[in-house]
């Protein structure tokens, strides 16, 4: 559209320095200028601002990768504390030691509660875009 503007004026003059230079003129290239910049600075800006919030998003990941694999972690050695007191309590059982009985009965309370625990924070992710971390 501007472009067949400027091809009319130059037509109707019917040469480029044939076209008078007038005060508004001058007025509407600086307006359209500073328009043109204005809309390139916001450009900038709302680029500037996805890739900030790209960055932001990442590192939400990441952390959320991590506090999953940590809650993984405790899992296991939840599990391998169970097995652990399972082994121990099926040898307090043949040999009829109370002091086994006892640390296996202390050795599955301190696995089921880390299992518990491990089992309460793994289901953090409540939006669509935190479970890109599983």
């Amino acid at each position: 559209m501007a472009l067949r503007t400027v091809r009319d004026v130059v037509n109707r003059y019917e040469a480029v320095d044939k076209i008078p230079i007038s005060r508004q003129l001058i007025h509407r290239y600086r307006a359209s200028h500073a328009a043109y910049s204005a809309d390139l600075a916001s450009l900038e800006q709302g680029a500037e601002n996805k890739e900030r919030e790209k960055q932001a998003d990442d590192a939400a990941i990441k952390d959320k990768q991590k506090k999953k694999a940590e809650v993984k972690e405790k899992q296991k050695q939840a599990e391998q504390l169970i097995s652990e007191a399972s082994d121990r309590l099926a040898k307090a059982a043949s040999s009829n030691s109370k002091s086994e009985l006892v640390a296996a009965q202390a050795l599955l309370q301190s696995g089921n509660t880390k299992l518990k625990e491990g089992g309460g924070r793994i289901g953090c992710c409540s939006t669509a875009k935190e479970r890109k971390c599983d």
